[in-house]
């Protein structure tokens, strides 16, 4: 699925979710950046380890609903080590709507 990232009103990014943990209710995925993340980039670098959460940060999936997360929302941004392919949208402790109807396929038994 994907989701937007947005500070205030404008997108900053988006990403695919392509991992997570049903048990914490976190997600990982690649995230993309637009030009509007250059405004918040430093901050994901300097906070990658002891993140520091951006006011007016939110994430949407892609009905348009907000997520809510306990733990909150971080873009770990690894990109001066390695490339633009470094960097992550982390959803932790997701709340609303359910992780089960966002990744349904996360909880079934193999």
């Amino acid at each position: 699925m994907l989701f937007t990232v947005k500070l205030g009103s404008e997108v900053i990014g988006s990403s695919v979710i392509e991992s997570g943990d049903p048990s914490m209710g976190c997600a990982y995925g690649t995230f993309v950046p637009t030009r509007a993340y250059n405004a918040i980039q430093q901050h994901c670098i300097r906070y990658r380890e002891k993140w520091k959460p951006v006011p007016g940060l939110t994430v949407e999936e892609a009905r348009g609903i907000a997520l809510e997360c306990k733990g909150g929302f971080q873009i770990v941004d690894c990109s001066p080590e390695i490339g633009s392919e470094g960097i992550e949208l982390h959803l932790l402790g997701i709340t609303m709507p359910p992780y089960a109807e966002l990744f349904p396929d996360d909880l079934k038994i193999r």
